[in-house]
């Protein structure tokens, strides 16, 4: 992998990671269809900033996430690693990149769908 590759699958994780810290909407997506019976216990799980208030600020952290995670599975194919080690990372971040596309795609959805006041 040459180092401009490295750098372009540092820049996809970072795009997929820094969101996902600050503000965990694909864990909490993930999780509340894995424990759908926990989902009243939620405290905002593992956010470290509050959820923004705004669809449009939501809906573009998602996209960044989805392109950060696509970006980088597509990088990581073309890593010199092992077959199984591939299939085994491919299979834990395919999950991610349905989650994240799935809840931009639900941002968006309410953010034209909801009655605008004022």
């Amino acid at each position: 992998m040459t180092k401009k590759q490295k750098i372009w699958l540092a820049v996809f994780g970072a795009m997929f990671i820094v969101p996902e810290i600050l503000w965990s909407s694909t864990t909490s997506f993930i999780y509340i269809m894995i424990f759908p019976e926990k989902f009243s216990d939620l405290p905002l799980l593992f956010s470290i900033l509050p959820s923004p208030n705004n669809n449009l600020t939501a809906g573009i952290i998602n996209i960044v996430q989805f392109i950060g995670s696509s970006g980088f599975v597509l990088l990581f194919l073309n890593l010199k690693i092992r077959k199984l080690t591939k299939i085994l990372i491919i299979l834990l971040l395919t999950p991610l990149i349905f989650a994240s596309g799935f809840i931009a795609l639900m941002a968006f959805y309410y953010l034209f769908n909801t009655p605008q006041i004022g």
